[in-house]
């Protein structure tokens, strides 16, 4: 990461990358990666309504999605999903 980075100067490691597929043709369209860092502001586990973000990746994310004119957003985060039963 460069050092003028701005992802060096926020809380967490939060980012978002817009990929566009347009030089594939009349079918090429723009994507939006977005990273979400669900560790970084964390809320101690217990708490009634316990929050992941924290308010300023909150802000980024409504910014983010609200100036984005990807045709698709695909949000990945840190927290990992199980189910309760073993699927093979």
């Amino acid at each position: 990461e460069p050092p003028e980075s701005p992802r060096r100067r926020q809380r967490g490691v939060y980012t978002s990358q817009l990929v566009d597929f347009g030089a594939m043709g009349e079918l090429g369209r723009k994507v939006l990666v977005v990273l979400l860092d669900m560790r970084y502001s964390k809320d101690p586990y217990g708490v009634p309504d316990g929050d992941f973000l924290g308010e300023a990746q909150w802000e980024w994310l409504d910014r983010t999605l609200a100036q984005s004119e990807a045709d698709v957003h695909l949000i990945v985060s840190s927290l990992q999903l199980l189910q309760s039963r073993n699927v093979v």
